[in-house]
């Protein structure tokens, strides 16, 4: 899906663009060639007069003051007849190969076309020998074609779409934009046009459409759907606009920044839009505090270069298809409103951070750390990925299918994280925190079309999250959930996560693909589900229960296989509903638990009667122990069945045992006495209606019941089961071992039946 999203985004993309381009050609007529303004009125006397010897050009001279020429309307005071000899157009617009030059002693020079029709500059205007700006403007819009050259004075040129009163004008000889300014015109400055050497600064401002796609040599200012006032002698908006300026009917305005010739960079000072932006060019952000603001959804596909001013500039969220670079500054994107998608390059500053924090995140392109791919040796210094939504509301998800390699702490915060198939995170210092919602059904995931996803965190087939320093870990956790996470469907992880210790905190733990710890490794499991991979027995052509177990992979130390130390926070005495638990250690495995430093290895009192008859499964390739944690916990308490088994073949667990592994009751801090207890009596059915079938399993030939170093008398560990039950042993020798070991260490009230057994285990013992 994720590339059906990428195809058909970019396809949209395109169509947009070869649209914009198409409306900016398909276009009024242009003026014809040598074509000059015809004859206008003014404020003020003035002189308009050919050129000798050519009469493709011409010349208006200005008066003192701030002069307005207008053409079309009610005229004003003076009128100024074209001159003889000329080809002229009945507003002000100059055809290709003409030249007009506006010159003279104005302050500030307002030309107003209110003739209808779009102004249009495909010729030559030049005005550098004016001693204050110039401002063209027409409701009807203003084109400069691709054939136009513009020279604008020091105090540079103002386009815009807008109808400028000339009487204001006259006396102040600047330019105010707001709700109350009539006009919309599409102003467009198309590929190809050009702004003469010296050029001051260039202003192209519409409430409608802005199209701008020209190289100047001085600041540019782009607004639409803005208000302002230009500052006195100049065209620079004063001060800069901000969200608050926008105009209440400026969200449907549209900038589109189109490719200038000759694959020139356009550098924007500001851009303020109301609505859209779309930039298909090489475009440049200078540094500055307040220079971009994009109400609504900014598309980019070309180049947009220096970007620390996307951070909370976006409110309408952010496309990219193109590249964003950011060369001097950690990379800053934030959308209060929209969504955040990068399907092309993000490229930060080497040494830089990135930080993203939208309504939603999609990271499908590609990362880049000071241009060059990103690694474990080029990465960012910091990631963080944030959903708006969190902590209210319900929506927020974060889609990554890229690599993404950081120092200390990536962070990521959402209602849902789902890490696809070409997802890996890395923190190469430090540790890895994910923290996911904990109700996926309310979260939508815009990017892929899903109304209502089934878990809060997944990790896909072949996607990672690592943790590489020593002492590093993964920490998942339902942050915004209560103690029960009843609505949660939890973490389904078909990936790897890999760390020395692994911290996951969730209502269900499930999946195919694992979790993978070096040898002393950790992993910690908080759940108020189950932890096992419910597919896997189907997924095998069986159905067996051993299938359906959560992989731990346990690195190696030298040529032996390592440890992990696995601790069970779970299950939860409020849960009616048995918990499976089910995992397969490919190395050796010491079960630590968060419930046995309380519990004695007698019947447990009272306060876990609300325990439910739940089904432990832990299958290792190696040893099997139970850890005292140090000697601090003289029991591991399970509430139901138990089955452990050693030396198992990964492949198969059903096989039997190999001769060398083992069992432990304990490690070397001392013995751990296994109970199982649920008061109950299991001839009669548990909180969740099951009956019988809550023994312990012990499927090893090696038992070990005395693992201490302590010197004699040597403790021996005891096995406390519930009434109606039994322990279950690979051969007889051993269950007669067990017997004569245990003596009156051996406990269960009330017992019918054989408690000590051979046979084999039957299905419905455990529940898939």
């Amino acid at each position: 899906m994720g590339w059906k999203s990428v195809a058909l985004g970019s396809t949209a993309l395109s169509v947009l663009f070869l649209a914009a381009n198409a409306a900016v050609a398909a276009g009024p007529a242009a003026p014809a060639a040598g074509s000059l303004p015809g004859a206008f009125s003014s404020n003020s006397a003035v002189g308009y007069t050919s050129l000798a010897g050519s009469p493709t050009t011409a010349t208006i001279a200005t008066a003192g003051g701030n002069n307005v020429l207008q053409w079309g309307g009610t005229a004003l005071p003076n009128k100024i007849t074209a001159p003889s000899g000329i080809t002229t157009n009945p507003g002000f617009s100059i055809g290709s190969g003409a030249t007009l030059t506006i010159n003279g002693g104005a302050s500030s020079v307002l030309v107003t076309d209110l003739t209808g029709s779009p102004s249009q500059v495909f010729g030559a205007l030049n005005a550098s020998a004016l001693g204050g700006p110039l401002f063209v403007s027409n409701t009807n819009g203003v084109i400069v074609g691709a054939t136009g050259v513009i020279t604008a004075p020091a105090a540079g040129v103002g386009l815009l779409g807008y109808a400028v009163d000339p009487t204001a004008f006259a006396g102040s000889g600047t330019v105010t934009v707001n709700n109350a300014t009539a006009g919309a015109g599409t102003v467009t400055v198309a590929s190809g046009a050009t702004f003469g050497a010296g050029s001051g600064p260039v202003l192209v401002a519409s409430n409608g459409t802005v199209n701008f796609g020209a190289a100047p040599s001085a600041a540019t200012y782009v607004l639409a759907g803005y208000g302002f006032t230009t500052a006195a002698g100049s065209v620079t908006p004063t001060p800069a606009p901000t969200p608050a300026s926008a105009l209440s009917s400026g969200g449907s305005s549209v900038v589109n920044l189109m490719p200038a010739a000759a694959n020139a960079t356009i550098t924007v000072t500001q851009l303020f839009t109301g609505g859209a932006a779309n930039n298909s060019a090489n475009l440049i952000l200078p540094t500055g505090a307040a220079n971009m603001s994009v109400g609504g959804v900014l598309t980019n596909s070309g180049v947009i270069t220096e970007t620390s001013e996307l951070n909370g500039t976006i409110p309408g969220g952010l496309v990219n298809q193109g590249v964003i670079n950011e060369n001097a500054l950690p990379l800053v994107i934030s959308s209060t409103k929209g969504n955040v998608q990068n399907l092309g390059v993000l490229n930060v500053s080497a040494g830089g951070s990135l930080t993203i924090a939208a309504a939603n995140v999609d990271l499908e392109g590609t990362v880049q750390v000071g241009g060059k791919a990103i690694s474990s040796t080029n990465a960012l210094s910091t990631l963080s990925l944030t959903t708006t939504a969190i902590p209210a509301g319900s929506g927020g998800v974060v889609d990554i299918n890229t690599s993404l390699f950081s120092g200390p702490n990536p962070f990521i915060v959402a209602n849902a994280i789902r890490l696809l198939s070409s997802a890996a995170i890395t923190a190469t210092a430090g540790n890895v925190y994910l923290y996911p919602g904990t109700n996926a059904s309310a979260v939508s995931d815009p990017f892929y079309g899903i109304a209502a996803l089934e878990y809060t965190m997944s990790v896909f087939p072949g996607a990672q999250v690592q943790a590489t320093a020593p002492g590093s870990s993964i920490t998942i956790n339902n942050l915004f959930g209560g103690t029960s996470f009843g609505n949660s469907p939890g973490v389904n992880l078909d990936g790897t996560l890999s760390a020395p210790t692994i911290n996951i905190t969730a209502n269900n733990i499930n999946g195919a693909g694992g979790l993978s710890v070096p040898n002393a490794g950790a992993i910690n499991l908080t759940f108020y589900g189950n932890v096992n991979n419910p597919h896997g027995a189907a997924n095998n052509g069986s159905t067996a229960f051993q299938y359906n177990y959560l992989p731990v992979a346990v690195g190696l130390n030298g040529t032996k296989a390592g440890t992990a130390t696995i601790s069970l926070a779970g299950p939860s005495s409020s849960n009616t509903t048995d918990q499976n638990v089910n995992i397969l250690v490919n190395g050796n495995v010491l079960l630590a638990d968060g419930l046995g430093a309380a519990v004695a290895p007698t019947v447990p009192t009272a306060v876990l009667s609300s325990y439910a008859n739940n089904h432990l499964v832990v299958s290792a390739t190696g040893n099997v122990g139970l850890s005292s944690n140090g000697g601090a916990t003289t029991a591991f308490y399970w509430p139901g069945f138990v089955y452990l088994a050693s030396g198992i073949t990964a492949s198969n667990p059903t096989l039997a045992p190999n001769a060398t592994a083992s069992i432990a009751l304990g490690d070397t801090s001392g013995v751990v006495n296994l109970t199982n207890l649920i008061p109950a009596d299991l001839t009669t059915p548990d909180v969740s209606g099951q009956t019988g079938h809550g023994g312990v399993v012990y499927l090893t030939n090696n038992l070990n019941l005395s693992p201490a170093t302590t010197p004699p008398p040597i403790p021996v560990a005891t096995t406390t089961i519930s009434n109606n039950s039994w322990v279950n042993f690979l051969t007889a020798a051993q269950a007669a071992a067990f017997s004569t070991a245990s003596g009156s260490n051996f406990k269960g009230a009330t017992i019918t039946g054989s408690v000590v057994n051979t046979a084999q285990l039957p299905a419905a013992d455990f529940q898939p």
